[in-house]
């Protein structure tokens, strides 16, 4: 590659390119993208983040007969990729909902795992994962592949693509007169079939054990944190969260192959699964809260020795008498070592008079905004949030979430803190509209943004609505003026340079749906040399130097 960019570089070759950008991300908080907003239910969104500044969103929507599965793609301008209301991944007779997960590969394939329940000899729910490619082809059959084999239903799975370009699928289920266990499989990135000859089960025959969450290691590795009960019953045992990460071949790693314990003083809710943030060196960070002791809200971080960075887990905020912390929206800036996490607070005993809280944690675990945090919402409104989740945001973060208007209905809340004054930059609505709301997810655009994706509406009559909001608060797309600007985040680099070489050279001379493929640059029906040279152009121009 390095002899190709010498003979492009000699020739002096200099093609310019505009591409015309027509922006759809709402300006008006009162009236946010609606990617499915058809008669039919539509609920829980699930998003993932492309490398060209786009993201792909997922929903479940019941036109009749059951929770399909449905998948739309949005550039970095918030334009639709496919027909409006996206495409269907799985046609689901399902009743009911659960949770499910949607990420991408290297090439921007998006890949979605799901309950299967209509193209499996048993009846059953099974776990099912479809990769989708940048045009909407469903490359792994019109069905997608079937994961488990099970005698009972399979529940709530989640997904992660691992470093070595496969990916790691979890569930949780109940053998018929058991305690619920937790089940892993790895699977083929390219082929999406099973890689381990049969999944790891996570299991304790006294015991409730409950899958949480799925993220990557080093070498191919998967971390997996469970909920592990005192008892068998998942609703009056105490519940402890444990961990243990599993090699590419399915073995486990930590401890002797013993789990590590996360935290196991006090319990965690009912329902409650937490999750982790992989740290980018082969380690992970945790976030989740308590309802017991002292009701406080904590991290860890598992590093990848095995060994815990805290000698004990750090709370978001110092003794608070009377307040009580009731959520963790967990973030983690993997270049500087920094940690943030986001509260819900209420008064204590008795709920009520919530706020919302952040706190910013050095490398060390110190905690930098004080032992109270910054109130992002303050007590005293009335109201009650719910779904606070933090994204990081240049050197500090945003913290969003809903906040209730009654008992009915929300709106969705954003702040960003200023690191170093511990104060608002801004805090605003970035959906205004005041009606029932729910299921709010989130991605980092990468620029110091984020995008939101929520159900708008009632449960049975709700849409699926989608907002970007910028570092600054501005609620437009990214500025057009950095073409070279690869992954959008506010830099023209090498890495933009690479990531552009490495998505035209797997999309050149590509036929279908050529304008929506990474690598073509000036947008028009094929992935050719133009727009090689119409990046190289740009990427030269702009180096170092993107307004």
């Amino acid at each position: 590659m390095n002899r190709f960019l010498s003979l492009v570089l000699a020739a002096g070759v200099s093609l310019s390119v505009s591409e015309a950008c027509n922006a759809q991300w709402s300006t008006d908080a009162d009236n946010n993208l609606s990617v499915a907003d058809d008669a039919a239910d539509e609920t829980l969104p699930r998003i993932a983040r492309t490398s060209d500044g786009g993201v792909y969103v997922a929903y479940l929507g019941n036109p009749g007969g059951g929770y399909n599965v449905y998948l739309q793609r949005l550039d970095a301008q918030g334009n639709e990729q496919w027909v409006h209301g996206g495409i269907l991944i799985y046609d689901a007779g399902h009743s009911s909902t659960q949770t499910y997960e949607v990420t991408t590969d290297a090439d921007d394939n998006a890949v979605i795992v799901y309950r299967a329940d209509n193209n499996n000899p048993s009846g059953l729910s099974q776990v099912g994962v479809q990769k989708v490619s940048p045009c909407g082809e469903l490359l792994w059959g019109p069905t997608g592949k079937v994961v488990t084999s099970l005698t009972v239903s399979a529940n709530a799975p989640q997904i992660c693509r691992t470093s070595d370009g496969n990916f790691a699928v979890g569930w949780s289920f109940q053998p018929s007169g058991q305690p619920s266990r937790c089940g892993i499989q790895k699977i083929d990135g390219i082929t999406g079939d099973n890689i381990w000859g049969a999944p790891v089960e996570i299991f304790e025959a006294s015991r409730y054990v409950g899958f949480s969450d799925i993220q990557p290691g080093a070498n191919g590795s998967v971390y997996v944190l469970w909920v592990r009960g005192s008892s068998a019953n998942p609703i009056t045992s105490s519940k402890a969260l444990y961990c243990q990460r599993f090699d590419s071949n399915g073995v486990a790693q930590l401890n002797s192959g013993n789990p590590v314990i996360v935290f196991n003083t006090t319990s965690v809710q009912n329902g409650y699964f937490p999750s982790m943030l992989p740290d980018g060196n082969g380690g992970v960070v945790f976030g989740w809260y308590e309802i017991g002791g002292s009701r406080l809200a904590y991290i860890q971080h598992l590093l990848n020795d095995g060994t815990f960075k805290f000698a004990s887990p750090i709370a978001n905020t110092g003794p608070t008498s009377g307040r009580i912390r009731i959520s963790a929206g967990l973030g983690y800036n993997t270049s500087t070592g920094e940690y943030y996490l986001a509260s819900e607070d209420s008064a204590s005993p008795s709920q009520g008079n919530y706020a919302v809280i952040v706190q910013k944690f050095d490398s060390t675990g110190a905690r930098l905004w004080g032992d109270n945090g910054v109130t992002v919402l303050p007590t005293g409104t009335g109201n009650q949030p719910s779904f606070t989740q933090v994204a990081v945001s240049g050197d500090s973060c945003i913290v969003m979430g809903f906040d209730s208007r009654s008992a009915v209905t929300r709106i969705v809340y954003a702040a960003r803190v200023n690191a170093a004054t511990q104060t608002l930059d801004w805090s605003f609505e970035p959906s205004a509209n005041v009606q029932d709301k729910g299921y709010l997810v989130s991605t980092a655009t990468g620029d110091g943004g984020v995008i939101l994706a929520f159900q708008d509406g009632s449960f049975g009559t709700g849409d699926i609505d989608v907002q970007r909001v910028n570092q600054d608060s501005s609620l437009a797309g990214p500025a057009a003026g950095c073409a070279g600007d690869f992954d959008h985040d506010g830099d023209v680099d090498v890495a933009d340079l690479f990531g552009f070489l490495d998505a035209w050279f797997a999309n050149f001379s590509t036929p279908a749906c050529a304008a929506l493929l990474p690598g073509n640059f000036d947008k028009d029906t094929d992935v050719d040399v133009a727009d090689l040279f119409g990046f190289l152009d740009a990427w030269f121009a702009q180096f170092n130097n993107c307004p």
